[in-house]
Parts: structure tokens; C-alpha cells; sequence
């Protein structure tokens, strides 16, 4: 009895985050989030209860984050995850932090710090995610956050839909073309997207109290990004710090 007590016990605070050579892995009672060790990107997002895959054919090189930087006189450098080194992953309360620093910028050497922090309880239904940039560079202001970036997402043709439109909410059924919406618009009063397969529904939304224009871009066999205006654009040097959760 002690013995069985005792494993109760084990299973019960056995933590979410797995690691192999290749993948960190949250796993709670509902949802399996993978991340790829080589570049921090999304390879996994998989119900546990019906064992649905919304990512079905990960990339190679799986995105998280796209950062686009100008200069005062309008040169410009997007980034992204796959095009920097690995990231170091720390563990912080048995919670996993992708950290990208010594990023070269430009002409500039190590001046760019990309971190993001992610979470997902035993207990949760949902997963969230959060990103901090820091930006040392002289020249170059940060002027858009691509993040999350997930791709490839479902396949063309398969997924409904639903978003909100005006002050109605609109299901597109198996949609095939790229759809999206700025918040706070007409086009997306609300700062989420629902993903329908088969009996299988994904939530992705922005828990943001303090409504940050953004915009949500959703091309099923492509990509799915939430385009973020960074605060102080035009000001070189200028930082990001996610106020708000990014949840699916």
C-alpha cells in the first residue's frame, strides 16, 4: 500500500518538460507542446484526449520569432530564429527559457538578446508563451514582432475557422487562403483565433489587458504569426518586453 501510495505521489508531481537530444517537450493532462533544441521553434501541438497533431509535417528548421529592425535612414534587417545559432534552454521553476544572445546585428557584433519564456502546468489546458528582446545596437531600431511564428500549420483546405468580424463571429469552412485580421478593427475586434479539425479545436490568442495594435495571420499549410508594432519604434536601441501572454 505504501508503495502504491508512493508512485501516486510520484505521477502526480512528475513534471511537463521532457528533454531529448533534439526536443524539449511540455506535456500536461491536455496538451503536448514540442520545441525543437536546434532552433526553438514550434515542432508539436497535439491534444492528449484524442491525440490530434495540428502540426503534421514539422520543418526542419521550425520558426518562433521574426524581428524586422530599421535604421534612422530606412536600412532594414529581418531576423528570424533559424537564421542565429542555437539557443541556450534553461529551466527556471521546471519551465524552459529559449535565451538567443551575442545576436550580430548588422554591422554590429553581439548586440541582440532574444529570450522566450514558456509555460504549461500538469494542470493546464492551455500553454503560454512570452518573448523579451533586448536590443544594444546603436543604429538599428526594433519596428515589428513577429511571434509566435509556427509553421508549417495545418494543411491547406482541411481547418474551419472562426474569427471575429465587426460584432459577429464568422466561421470559414476548410479553408485553402491565407486570412487574417487587425485588433483592435473591424476585422479582428477580439485578439484570438479558433482552429477547427475534424473533433479537435486549437485556441490562439493574445491575453493583452492593454490591447497593443496587432495583427493575426493564419495561412493553413504556411505560416501562423501574430504581428506585433514594437513600443518606441524609430528609436534606435529600443527594447521589447512582452506584457502579455501569448496562449494556445
Amino acid at each position: 500500500m505504501f508503495l502504491l501510495k508512493l508512485s501516486l505521489c510520484v505521477a502526480l508531481m512528475a513534471s511537463p518538460l521532457e528533454q531529448t537530444e533534439e526536443v524539449v517537450t511540455l506535456t500536461s493532462d491536455h496538451l503536448i507542446v514540442g520545441f525543437s533544441k536546434q532552433t526553438g521553434g514550434i515542432v508539436q501541438i497535439r491534444s492528449v484526449k484524442t491525440g490530434q497533431e495540428f502540426l503534421k509535417n514539422a520543418s526542419d528548421k521550425p520558426l518562433m520569432w521574426r524581428l524586422v529592425f530599421r535604421t534612422p535612414e530606412q536600412e532594414e534587417v529581418a531576423l528570424d530564429n533559424t537564421q542565429v545559432p542555437p539557443p541556450l534552454i534553461l529551466v527556471r521553476g521546471g519551465m524552459p527559457i529559449f535565451d538567443w544572445h551575442g545576436i550580430n546585428l548588422g554591422d554590429e557584433v553581439g548586440v541582440l538578446t532574444v529570450q522566450v519564456y514558456c509555460a504549461l502546468n500538469r494542470s493546464d489546458e492551455r500553454a503560454s508563451l512570452r518573448i523579451h528582446v533586448k536590443n544594444d545596437s546603436v543604429r538599428f531600431s526594433l519596428w515589428n514582432v513577429h511571434f509566435p511564428v509556427i509553421a508549417p500549420f495545418s494543411e491547406a483546405g482541411k481547418p474551419d475557422i472562426a474569427i471575429g468580424r465587426g460584432t459577429w463571429g464568422v466561421l470559414y469552412p476548410k479553408v485553402e487562403k491565407p486570412i487574417s485580421g487587425e485588433y483592435p478593427s473591424h476585422s479582428l475586434p477580439m485578439q484570438f483565433m479558433l482552429v477547427h479539425e475534424e473533433e479537435n479545436g486549437l485556441y490562439l490568442a493574445a491575453h493583452d489587458p492593454q490591447a497593443f495594435f496587432k495583427r493575426f495571420e493564419l495561412e493553413p499549410g504556411g505560416e501562423f504569426r501574430v504581428l506585433t508594432w514594437a513600443t518606441d519604434m524609430g528609436v534606435p536601441g529600443n527594447d521589447w518586453s512582452a506584457s502579455y501572454p501569448f496562449v494556445l
